[in-house]
């Protein structure tokens, strides 16, 4: 049985993108205010909800998987 499901990018979906930089902590990012309706419209549609992020920052050595693993709990 196959079944939908919505993939949301987090920089620049889900969090406002850092202009020329990369968020790194929880200090640095912000919500989109929107993002909230939107999630409960596809839980409201038994769409699941997937989080993904490519971490760009650690290919281009502005941050290390050290510092993912730290802030491992940010979306």
């Amino acid at each position: 049985m196959s079944r939908r499901c919505v993939f949301l990018d987090r920089d620049g979906v889900i969090n406002v993108k850092l202009e020329g930089s990369y968020v790194r902590s929880w200090a640095e990012f912000q919500f989109f205010p929107a993002i909230f309706a939107w999630v409960r419209l596809f839980n409201a549609l038994d769409f699941p909800v997937v989080v993904v992020t490519n971490k760009r920052g650690v290919a281009i050595g502005k941050m290390t998987h050290s510092d993912v693993a730290r802030n491992q709990s940010m979306l």
